[in-house]
């Protein structure tokens, strides 16, 4: 914690907090955990300016460690003082913009939802189910929330927590959005009566979040319990 030159904006401080996790709580499936699964920089959204959390886990590379602990001081000497956390921790600012955009760029990409994001989830996601599509809405509705199509599951397994979650008529959004800009949600390709899909457990019911539901392939499956069994004691 550093005094800033000013009282205000409150708090009137800059505040840095670098702390290490099992894992990281993701209920609403941010694509830039997907990026990086072990290393996440992030702003208080009320004073953006002046609050960074860095957060990690055992795995992450020691590299972006050196970034989350390198702090930058020379300020506290200069006539202006500390002004913002960014120049306190400017490389940790870097790692936070580098994984926002390349998991931007993935989401625009041919392959939004690889494998490999599937041990995070593992680790990470409350509820993982391995359903089949039993019936599709022929048409696209439109709501305020944009444009769906309605789609009912079957159950096949629960991989991970519970079943408690609505199947039937479920809203199926045709496009998400990521970071302010609004993407194809690659959801929308796999709803064909019979077809196998992973579901993770989201903020809402709709499937409307960034890979909500992936292919559930055998290599998919046999991924997911993998990291499942890597997190037994």
């Amino acid at each position: 914690m550093l005094s800033t030159p000013r009282a205000y904006p409150i708090p009137g401080v800059l505040l840095v907090e670098a702390s290490s996790r099992k894992g990281f709580d993701d209920g609403r499936l941010t694509p830039e955990v997907d990026e990086s699964p072990d290393y996440g920089v992030s702003h208080y959204s009320k004073w953006p300016a002046l609050q960074t959390d860095v957060y990690f886990t055992r795995n992450a590379p020691v590299e972006l460690l050196r970034d989350a602990f390198n702090l930058h001081l020379r300020c506290l000497w200069s006539l202006r003082g500390c002004e913002t956390v960014n120049q306190v921790l400017p490389e940790a600012e870097v790692d936070r913009l580098t994984i926002k955009q390349k998991a931007l760029e993935r989401m625009n990409g041919p392959n939004q939802c690889p494998i490999t994001i599937l041990p995070r989830r593992a680790r990470d996601t409350e509820d993982i189910l391995l359903l089949q599509v039993k019936n599709v809405s022929q048409t696209i509705s439109k709501s305020e929330f944009g444009p769906y199509r309605l789609a009912s599951f079957r159950l096949l397994r629960v991989l991970k927590g519970k079943a408690g979650r609505p199947l039937d008529n479920i809203w199926v959004n045709t496009e998400i959005n990521i970071s302010g800009t609004r993407v194809r949600n690659s959801a929308i390709d796999l709803l064909n009566p019979g077809q196998r899909i992973l579901l993770f457990s989201g903020a809402r019911t709709n499937i409307d979040e960034p890979c909500e539901a992936m292919a559930g392939t055998e290599d998919a499956v046999n991924t997911v319990e993998e990291g499942l069994r890597a997190l037994k004691p």
